[in-house]
């Protein structure tokens, strides 16, 4: 995921989407906050917006929120339990007047105190049904899952037909997978990667394409 540009952000969210940014500066479809938040300031604001990081500091994503305002975080790393509970803990409701320095004033793009908490989402590899264990390891931290299927040369959908917490699937979808990876019944799909143009970047046109699919089958909501 990773939109990185008004033109694609404006014909996602005015389609009914959410939008998500790319704060790790590894991705090649990194974007930095600031501009994130001028082509946040420029969508509706109903547009669902999450954030994407890889094993971030608690600096970067102070750093980051002190610059966007975002509705949800998504974690793509290494992250422990732990580590993903204290940014649920820390983060799901910043900035709070406990967080802040005595005299020290509520970031510019914030005039109270965060009224809801962020969701937290953390993403899972996963390749073969047996990953799909791999949720375990963050029991009882109450977050959601991204089940990353991008690795996997092809995937069955079936293996995700049962009582697993339910959260968002992303992987190289087309019109030929995509049926079958919502009926899964996960609530979101992840549908960015598979629609970039010859420079990595999200091609409306390709979007577009999918869009007018899903409608025509009237297929479950998704994300880019």
């Amino acid at each position: 995921s990773g939109v990185q540009t008004l033109e694609v952000a404006k014909f996602v969210a005015k389609n009914g989407f959410g939008i998500a940014f790319n704060f790790d500066r590894n991705s090649p479809k990194f974007i930095e906050p600031s501009k994130a938040n001028q082509i946040k300031q420029n969508i509706s604001k109903e547009t669902y917006t999450c954030g994407i990081f890889k094993d971030p500091t608690d600096k970067e994503i102070t750093k980051c929120l002190n610059e966007i305002d975002i509705d949800q975080i998504q974690l793509n790393g290494n992250e422990n339990k732990d580590r993903v509970q204290f940014i649920k803990l820390w983060f799901s409701k910043y900035p709070l007047k406990a967080q802040l320095n005595p005299g020290q004033n509520f970031p510019t793009i914030y005039k109270r105190e965060r009224k809801y908490e962020r969701e937290i989402i953390k993403s899972v590899t996963i390749s073969c049904k047996k990953d799909i264990e791999k949720i375990s390891n963050y029991k009882d931290v109450g977050v959601g899952f991204l089940l990353d299927t991008s690795e996997a040369e092809n995937i069955d959908w079936n293996i995700f037909n049962f009582n697993d917490p339910p959260g968002i699937i992303s992987g190289k979808f087309s019109k030929e997978n995509i049926k079958s990876a919502v009926r899964s019944k996960k609530y979101f799909i992840d549908i960015s990667k598979g629609l970039e143009n010859e420079v990595n970047e999200l091609s409306i046109e390709k979007i577009s394409s999918l869009f007018e699919f899903m409608r025509s089958d009237e297929l479950e909501t998704a994300r880019f």
